[in-house]
């Protein structure tokens, strides 16, 4: 006897475990589902479990415990290892609210009074996106260009 389920699903997603029910015996069977050894939910009828959506702290060994009514038939199935994975996060650049690159690193080359203003770095994965890190680049007044010497 075993559980199935997606060993690595994506945080935010339903899970869905189910044990395959035995043919033996023909009475109402109860089913216990284990996360790291503590009994989730109360024992009950369906041969699956499900989570609406899956986080971090859903990640470990889960495992069924099968009984009939009278606990006369008992049947534990093997662990099974779930690790909940992150969605993948793309990242974009903002510049003045126009968008200037993709990556999570952003290459100015060499710098000029053009790139003065607000930069932002937008990450976003199939979930959602995650609060906008802002920062402000400014050049110095009157640019860079070094003042020239008289009278040398």
């Amino acid at each position: 006897m075993s559980v199935t389920g997606p060993p690595v699903p994506t945080k935010g997603s339903p899970l869905t475990l189910s044990t395959p029910s035995p043919l033996w015996p023909r009475a109402p069977l109860l089913h216990v589902f284990y996360w790291d050894g503590q009994v989730v939910g109360a024992p009950q009828g369906s041969p699956q479990l499900l989570v609406s959506a899956v986080g971090v702290s859903h990640s470990g060994n889960y495992s069924c415990q099968v009984h009939s009514e009278g606990r006369a038939v008992r049947k534990t199935s093997a662990r099974l290892r779930i690790t909940v994975g992150s969605a993948p996060v793309t990242f974009t650049w903002l510049h003045n609210g126009q968008e200037v690159a993709q990556g999570p690193l952003l290459e100015l080359g060499a710098i000029d009074v053009g790139h003065s203003g607000t930069y932002q770095c937008v990450a976003t994965n199939q979930l959602g996106q995650d609060g906008h890190r802002v920062f402000r680049a400014l050049s110095p007044e009157g640019g860079c260009a070094p003042h020239p010497h008289h009278g040398h």
